[in-house]
């Protein structure tokens, strides 16, 4: 099995919208019954999911997150990463290049 291509600046992130998901306090919590799990996203990762909405590129996703929280952009933009690593590895995101 070839291994996913890396995240860059210029690459589409969209949400999986096959997965249900839900608001709770704030958060949200997203099912996959495809892998018999559910991920709870924390207040930032919430944030994060809904600003890709429909679709976005991570350059643009950085610009407003960084807008948004404090702290210097190259640990945002490092941070985001790791996130939106792990959220297409679990099926959360889909990546076009």
């Amino acid at each position: 099995m070839s291994q996913p291509s890396a995240i860059r600046g210029d690459c589409k992130v969209t949400c999986n919208r096959k997965l249900p998901s839900a608001d709770v306090c704030g958060e949200l919590v997203i099912m996959s019954v495809e892998n018999d799990k559910y991920y709870g996203l924390d207040q930032i990762a919430s944030d994060v999911w809904r600003r890709i909405g429909d679709g976005t590129c991570l350059t643009q996703l950085c610009d407003e997150v960084a807008a948004c929280y404090q702290g210097p952009r190259e640990d945002i933009e490092r941070d985001l990463l790791r996130l939106l690593t792990q959220m297409r590895d679990y099926g959360l995101l889909q990546i076009h290049a």
